[in-house]
């Protein structure tokens, strides 16, 4: 089924990737950080971009988990799939809560293009962590990219559908509650910037992550 849907995206055009070379001081400075402080193998791995990277309170919201923040921000799949063996492997982690896709898709770039992306790096997580499940965060309807709010929608039904199928995959929906009775993104949620969350914003995705916490982790 995943060597269909990938053969399938084939046919749309891709765009160009970022250099991902923009985040090697960052990715240096956590291998440091991991050199001082190893980290535990099986915990809970944070990966994405600026709103995992600027969760400061996630280590308090999640103190009962093993939980680590590798979140870069700006970045989009293709970076996470390019330091895959920095960010990911050396943590083994039991389950990744994984946010991309909101800078993919400001960039330009299709929701199949992000969409198969994602399914990279599953089949790397397969293949080198079969132990290890995804948690996907779906992408937030902020205000300052609510023009864009048809490809979000788009590319969530995918990872939606395709999680159905998958057991190992979970899809986090934090998009419906993160709407007002009017039908539009809460301003409340998020800072003055209309993009990164407020810590309204983050009690939202707080609950709803937590939820499948202990649905993994007190099986």
């Amino acid at each position: 089924m995943k060597l269909l849907i990938s053969l399938l995206l084939i046919i749309y055009h891709f765009q160009d990737n970022p250099d991902p070379h923009r985040f090697d001081s960052e990715i240096k400075k956590y291998k440091e950080m991991d050199q001082q402080n190893p980290v535990n193998p099986g915990g809970i791995l944070f990966l994405g971009s600026s709103s995992i990277r600027m969760w400061k309170s996630l280590e308090d919201d999640f103190k009962e988990f093993p939980v680590i923040n590798r979140g870069f921000g700006g970045s989009h799949t293709s970076d996470v799939l390019y330091y895959f063996n920095e960010l990911v492997l050396p943590y083994k982690p039991s389950l990744i809560i994984f946010y991309e896709g909101d800078n993919d898709l400001a960039s330009g770039k299709s929701p199949e293009q992000v969409f198969s992306d994602f399914l990279q790096l599953e089949t790397m997580v397969e293949k080198f962590l079969p132990e290890t499940k995804i948690g996907f965060i779906a992408v937030k309807p902020s205000p300052s990219r609510w023009h864009l709010k048809d490809k979000h929608q788009t590319f969530n039904q995918k990872i939606k559908l395709y999680s159905l199928e998958n057991e190992n995959i979970s899809y986090i929906d934090i998009y419906t509650p993160m709407i007002n009775r009017d039908g539009r993104p809460d301003p409340e949620l998020f800072i003055e910037d209309s993009l990164h969350m407020s810590h309204k914003g983050y009690d939202i995705w707080r609950k709803r992550v937590k939820t499948l916490l202990e649905m993994e982790f007190n099986k």
